[in-house]
């Protein structure tokens, strides 16, 4: 029994959304014209865009032996629910895999969040992640990057 590429599609999609995951996917049509199979909920609603402009950074000082580091973030648009926020686990100087999928194991942060402040890390920046989300699924999910002091 031969299935079309949409059927897939929409059985993966069905799937990834069972999970509490999101996936874009783009398919050709046979007429050469894009469909996109983006999960979509009531009335229409779309995962989050990701958040863009990812940037963390450290304020080295002190005497304790460890420092605050920092996050910002730009919020995407239109409705989002709130923040998924992990950092990668570091051990003997090996940093975890980065995470594949964003979600509820993760820290949340509130909807009205574009910054986040750990108080205490030992050493360096960590290796951290963010993602949007809403009543239709996460965004992808954004590393943030390292960088000597945020821009203005």
């Amino acid at each position: 029994m031969a299935r079309t590429a949409g059927a897939t599609v929409a059985a993966l999609t069905l799937a990834a959304s069972a999970l509490g995951c999101s996936m874009n996917v783009n398919v050709a049509s046979p007429t050469g014209s894009q469909a996109s199979s983006a999960p979509t909920g009531s009335g229409g609603l779309r995962p989050p865009a990701a958040p863009t402009d990812a940037q963390e950074w450290i304020v080295e000082g002190g005497s304790s032996g460890t420092v605050p580091a920092y996050f910002r973030w730009t919020p995407p648009s239109g409705p989002i629910s709130g923040y998924y926020f992990t950092v990668a686990v570091v051990s003997a100087g090996d940093a975890s895999p980065a995470p594949l999928v964003c979600g509820p194991t993760w820290d949340t942060l509130p909807s009205g969040a574009d910054s986040y402040v750990m108080p205490s890390i030992q050493s360096g920046p960590p290796e951290a992640y963010i993602c949007a989300y809403n009543d239709a699924g996460t965004s992808p999910t954004v590393k943030f990057q390292v960088v000597a002091s945020p821009a203005s």
